[in-house]
């Protein structure tokens, strides 16, 4: 609200609304100590002290319990991450990210959207560590980022209960017929420096996992009747499905692979057909 509209609320509506502008700021700001700093004024201006707690304390109990509640969505919706760093480095991690990117969403869903980004941008910079070191520093926010994306495909609209489009025939790719292809809005697509997949599947199975290989993996992430899945591509194939993200014909997407490719139109044809 500007200052104007402030001005223009009657006395004891500016009072309830710098209340609220002060509590909102004491229990979502980071740190353990938002209400000291906030602008509109120190704890002991809204807060009564009892002989048990203090001002501070007392707000510090819906603080803290503000804080929870965020750190407990995060848990849940990365044990793979939680499961490869362990729950102490997993809250420090967490922490970290929200105090740089405190949630801006009604929707709890959006909280974890930046986490692999900020996992990125926060690790140690290349020239400090070893290549050894930097293959298991990237993995963190890897296994953030397939995490996110199999969040994503879960939610996001898919095929179920939609007509089944029609197959793609051989003989109608030989004479001439036209098709259009797209992906289902559900799918995503994730490339990675370590084949997550065995790691994902031992911590859904509640087993101990072993640390993801190194080796560049191309991932196609989407659900089967609700159910996640993991699906490793090659180069060809992901291209082709990152360039379908909307309706186009099958001839043109073959005969963009086939020049990518060095083949001809009629092999690659062939080849999304199987």
């Amino acid at each position: 609200m500007s200052a104007s509209a402030e001005s223009a609320l009657r006395p004891e509506a500016r009072s309830l609304q710098r209340l609220q502008a002060w509590l909102l700021t004491a229990i979502t700001a980071p740190g353990s100590d938002a209400s000291s700093r906030s602008s509109l004024g120190p704890c002991e201006a809204f807060v009564r002290s009892t002989p048990g707690l203090g001002a501070a304390e007392r707000v510090a109990i819906y603080a803290q319990g503000y804080l929870a509640r965020l750190l407990e969505c995060l848990r849940a919706d990365h044990p793979a991450l939680r499961a490869l760093v362990g729950d102490a480095l997993f809250e420090r991690f967490v922490l970290g990210y929200l105090g740089s990117n405190p949630p801006r969403s009604y929707d709890l869903f959006e909280l974890g959207a930046g986490l692999a980004g900020y996992l990125e941008r926060t690790r140690p910079p290349d020239s400090s560590v070893t290549p050894e070191q930097r293959a298991l520093l990237d993995l963190p926010a890897e296994l953030a980022r397939v995490e996110r994306a199999r969040l994503e495909a879960l939610r996001a609209p898919g095929l179920e209960g939609a007509a089944p489009g029609p197959s793609i025939s051989p003989y109608g790719l030989l004479l001439g017929s036209e098709g259009s292809v797209a992906v289902a809005p559900c799918l995503r697509l994730v490339e990675t420096r370590h084949d997550v997949r065995g790691f994902m599947a031992a911590v859904d199975r509640g087993t101990q996992p072993e640390v993801p290989p190194t080796a560049r993996t191309l991932l196609a992430i989407s659900r089967v009747g609700f159910h996640p899945t993991l699906t490793a591509l090659l180069d060809w194939q992901y291209a082709a499905l990152k360039s379908c993200a909307a309706p186009r014909p099958l001839r043109d997407l073959a005969a963009e692979l086939a020049a990518q490719r060095g083949e001809t139109g009629g092999a690659m044809l062939a080849e999304l057909a199987l």
